[in-house]
């Protein structure tokens, strides 16, 4: 409901036209009266939590006046000044007077007066007799139109008779009845039937989304027997491909991926598991209303004896976890609610069509629900646990998948491990409690030390000016050192690029990088060390002196790039060496800077920074509790004794007694032994059960702004046959998914035979695959949807069979002949009077260059990541570390969101953040480039080559005709022959020169060709 704010009414009204001012407001929406629930909630709740209840709530610490104004009781009984609201005279009410700054009464809210408009709404409320919803609200369907019939989604299919036809002959099944009732009503005819080519190959992608073999397709077409292309069928349903094709379907509509995305895009290393799920549920023809049960409440379903394991049903959950999450998100509440939200926005649209996902923040504005069906579906997955927890960085849920046995095992080990960590804490901190004690006695020495050793660090002189002007020489008695002239160490030398004309220091691949020099000093005095390095980015080194590490931030700086002319000095560290033999040491665990030169430069007056370690003793102070001081002190210079305290470290530990440095290393020992033998546990992304809770419907989606609590349940419209009880001990997740697929829910039958129809004829029956609500398309045929939808269910929902009776029908194996008169009549072919041509998916293009080259990996399952789990990945794809070289199948490829694979986003991958049922197919210049010169295209060129030439039992043009059957299923023509035989003599001649070998050049001019194959509309269309 639009309010007087919103409306940019506030602050114009009047005292005298309060009243009738809040009720007209509500006359562009809702006509709500100030008695009415949508009254409270949308205008004087939201006042009340804003202005009010933090002084006068239950919530409130203490309750200002004792007064409480967060229920009707609260105001009827007042407080120490007497009852807030007058039942006897309403509008002499004491809350009135208080909000009104009435002469004698309290003002209030005392900061502020509010707004005419809420002043307003607020009066009208109270003079109306402060009505308060009731504690609990059931979801009310809303009123139909008077005379407007129930909008056909909403109603139950039921079974049509099957249409009366001319063209009898025709029919192969029932569904060509209804396709044949509606040409005929248009005086149109149905296309020929296809060819056997051209139907093996369109049949051979469609289910299993591969190129049919030159073997399958003779075959084939040697089987004249009655019901050869039924055994087509069959052979390609039975074969493991087929859950990979039609799994890859439905994990566009469960918005698969192996990674988070949205803010922190984090690997999800165990999503593989529910895309096996999937690809193997397809398999084994698992009737999908068992399939959905499962993804919606695997975990609460009893076991299946004829499942292969139980651990699917969990593994199956995942569907509820995969979706983006705002993992960063600051607020907890608002955390949640979100991943609510995705998803009741991709449970309604995947199983019911309907974007209920918009009665989140108020009724919807154009289907049949209200905010009270949302937040009633919002309880049960509020009642859902997805995550570990809502924070930043919040985690989700994964679940162990092993028996009970293995589990106890588990938690065994997990629980000595942590009686073992709890024992080493207490142990440490036991014996750093003296230490701490002494220290904290001590502060002004420790903060004393550590200004000393600050001025020390501070009194490093730089050099650069000096060491950088031509032809000036270092300071008297200073030892100048080539850095490539280390004695030990496993860098590499470069003098001829990053070093050329100097000599540098480059990584050496193995880390860490380090350079040792051996250093003679003719007696002890402080040195300082200055470095000469380039570096385009932070690369910053330790320095040892002695053994002792000296500073951790050396040759720390960026130059301006890792060229000769980008090499600078810069000072490092005044350090103490001894007379004689001085060892100093650069390392680092990473890339190397590009160091040229090391500089010692007597400095006999200045003060020794040097290690802490030195320090520490030369004055008797632990040196981990020096670092602390030294770090306190660089914050605050002027920090005093009084205002700091040691804290307890894990650097104390090199100061404990013997004894107990004994205890903990046995400790420790135990420790690494039981995390040795931690078992490494299948996980699978999964929910479980939570506490069962309902929600308070959020006022304009404002979790902060409450109102009444709805019960958990489903859209009350969907409900047909009464209202679905959930017991108060249930998260409602089982009634959910039981309900999904009752035979008197209108929709998920529906919408799954919609999706098929869809990914087999290339529109859906309803175009709009993802709505059915009234701003979804309407259905060009709806008894033949109604009739699919009602016998897939008398079917047992079986996909399988679903199949056979789509693809067995005359309307699915015509050819794609075109037709005048028809395509003026119908040019987006609706009436499905011919077959249409259908470019392949991004997925099918990049396989059939691995089947037809003969290098696809058939290997199923599993996953193809290299990262830990909950890893950060990327977040665009000009960074994305993930290797996509593989020949397997296009599925088993990872999907990082934000950063697709090029392949993918050429040719119309779905967007993995959403749940997608409806694939564009675009025709743009970048597909046709990709399919002239990605390496992809290259490998699969020289594979397809290296076949064709081995067929020494074949001539030229004999290797032409395999090549042509193995790309378009068909028999190369004598014109076609000709053609490219000519084009291999050009070839030939053209590369002649540059490749005088003929082996090799025989390899070039068919690699060539080959890639030509591949370039032809023909290799990425199917007719």
């Amino acid at each position: 409901m639009r309010t007087a704010r919103a409306l940019g009414l506030a602050g114009v009204l009047t005292a005298g036209s309060l009243v009738g001012a809040c009720l007209q407001v509500t006359a562009l929406g809702q006509a709500d009266t100030p008695t009415s629930t949508a009254f409270f909630e949308n205008r004087v709740r939201p006042v009340l939590i804003e202005r009010c209840f933090s002084c006068h709530s239950a919530a409130s610490n203490p309750v200002k006046a004792g007064l409480l104004l967060d229920t009707r009781t609260g105001m009827l009984k007042g407080g120490g000044k007497g009852a807030a609201i007058n039942s006897a005279d309403l509008d002499g009410s004491l809350f009135l007077k208080a909000i009104r700054h009435a002469e004698g009464a309290p003002k209030m809210p005392p900061d502020s007066k509010l707004k005419d408009a809420e002043i307003a709404a607020l009066t009208a409320w109270v003079k109306a007799g402060a009505k308060w919803p009731e504690e609990v609200a059931k979801p009310v369907a809303p009123a139909n139109t008077p005379g407007k019939p129930k909008y056909w989604a909403f109603i139950p299919p039921g079974k049509p008779a099957l249409p009366t036809v001319k063209a009898t002959w025709w029919i192969q099944n029932p569904i060509d009845r209804f396709v044949l009732a509606k040409l005929e009503a248009k005086g149109l005819k149905p296309a020929p039937v296809a060819d056997r080519r051209t139907l093996i190959r369109r049949t051979t992608f469609d289910l299993i989304g591969l190129p049919p073999t030159p073997k399958e397709i003779a075959d084939f077409l040697a089987d004249t027997k009655p019901g050869a292309y039924a055994r087509v069928i069959d052979r390609l349903l039975a074969s493991p491909a087929y859950g990979e094709k039609w799994g890859r379907h439905w994990l566009d509509v469960a918005r698969y991926a192996d990674s988070n995305g949205v803010d922190e895009n984090l690997v999800f290393t165990n999503a593989w598991r529910y895309r096996d799920y999937v690809v193997n549920a397809f398999n084994q023809n698992k009737p999908i209303d068992r399939f959905i049960h499962e993804q919606v409440a695997g975990d609460l379903l009893l076991s299946d004896p004829k499942a292969p394991s139980d651990m699917d049903r969990i593994i199956a959950t995942g569907y509820l976890s995969l979706g983006p999450k705002m993992l960063a998100e600051d607020d907890p509440v608002k955390q949640e609610m979100d991943i609510i939200d995705e998803q009741i926005d991709t449970l309604g649209k995947t199983f019911l069509g309907i974007t209920i996902g918009c009665a989140r923040c108020h009724d919807h504005k154009f289907d049949p629900f209200p905010q009270t069906d949302y937040y009633a579906l919002a309880g049960i997955f509020k009642s859902t646990k997805t995550m570990m927890n809502f924070k930043n960085m919040a985690e989700w849920q994964e679940i162990p998948l092993v028996d009970k046995a293995a589990r106890e095992r588990s938690e065994a080990i997990e629980k000595s491990l942590k009686e073992k960590k709890d024992a080493r804490t207490k142990a440490a901190r036991d014996a750093s409690a003296p230490i701490l004690k002494e220290a904290n006695g001590r502060v002004a020495v420790y903060l004393e030390a550590a200004r000393s050793a600050i001025a020390a660090e501070k009194s490093i002189a730089s050099l650069t000016p000096m060491l950088g002007s031509e032809g000036m020489a270092p300071p008297a008695g200073s030892i100048l050192i080539e850095a490539e002239d280390f004695v030990r160490g496993n860098v590499l030398k470069d003098r001829n690029g990053f070093g050329k004309g100097i000599g540098v220091l480059v990584n050496a691949g193995t880390y860490p990088n380090r350079a040792e020099y051996d250093i003679n000093i003719p007696s002890a005095m402080p040195y300082q060390i200055d470095l000469r390095y380039a570096s385009g980015d932070t690369r910053p080194c330790a320095i040892y002196v002695n053994g002792a590490l000296i500073t951790s931030s050396a040759a720390g700086k960026v130059t301006g790039g890792f060229n000769p002319d980008a090499q600078k000095w810069f000072g490092e560290a005044i350090i103490l060496l001894k007379a004689g033999n001085n060892t100093i040491k650069l390392e680092r665990e990473s890339y190397f800077p590009h160091v040229d030169k090391l500089l010692l430069t007597p400095k006999p007056s200045a003060p020794v920074t040097g290690t802490l370690n030195s320090i520490a003793s030369e004055k008797g102070l632990n040196a981990a509790l020096l670092q602390q001081a030294l770090e306190a002190v660089k914050k605050t210079a002027d920090l005093g004794a009084k205002d700091f305290t040691f804290e307890e470290s894990g650097a104390l530990e090199s100061a404990f007694e013997s004894s107990v440095k004994s205890r903990l290393a046995l400790l420790d020992g135990e420790i690494k032994g039981l995390e040795k033998n931690r078992p490494v546990l299948p996980r699978a992304m999964a929910v479980s059960d939570g506490k069962p809770t309902n929600l308070k419907v959020s006022l304009r989606g404002n979790y902060l702004t409450l109102g009444a609590e709805c019960s958990r349940g489903f859209p009350v419209v969907l409900e047909t046959t009464g209202r679905t009880v959930i017991e108060p001990n249930h998260s409602g997740r089982l009634e959910f998914a039981q309900w999904l697929t009752s035979k008197q829910n209108p929709l998920t039958a529906r919408v799954f035979v919609n999706r098929v129809w869809r990914w087999r004829f290339g529109r859906g029956i309803v175009g709009s695959p993802d709505n059915f609500g009234t701003l979804g398309e309407r259905p060009d045929d709806q008894q033949l949807l109604d009739y699919l939808a009602t016998t897939f269910m008398e079917s047992g929902w079986s996909l399988k069979d679903l199949h056979r009776q789509m693809m067995l029908s005359a309307t699915y194996i015509m050819s794609s002949t075109f037709n005048q008169k028809a395509a003026q009549l119908d040019p987006e072919n609706r009436l499905h009077w011919r077959t249409d041509r259908r470019r392949l998916d991004a997925e099918e293009i990049r396989d059939s260059l691995l089947a037809v080259s003969g290098t696809l990996d058939p290997t199923m399952g599993g996953s193809l990541l290299k990262f830990s789990d909950r890893q950060y990945v990327t977040s665009t794809a000009n960074s994305d570390p993930v290797n996509y070289k593989s020949a397997r199948r296009s599925l088993y490829l990872p999907v990082i969101r934000s950063a697709l694979y090029d392949v993918y986003t050429a040719f119309d991958f779905g967007d993995p953040t959403v749940m997608n049922g409806d694939r564009s197919s675009t025709t743009v210049a970048p597909q046709a480039l990709f399919m002239m010169n990605s390496m992809e295209v290259l490998d699969a060129s020289k594979a397809l080559a290296d076949r064709l030439i081995a067929r020494t039992d074949l001539d030229d043009s004999g290797r032409i005709s395999s090549a042509f059957e193995s790309c378009y299923g068909r028999m190369a023509s004598s014109k076609d022959i000709d053609r490219l035989q000519a084009v291999l003599t050009r070839f030939d001649a053209a590369y002649t020169s540059a490749t005088p070998d003929p082996v090799a050049r025989k390899k070039r001019v068919w690699q060539s060709l080959c890639k030509s194959l591949f370039g032809v509309n023909e290799f990425i269309y199917v007719d």
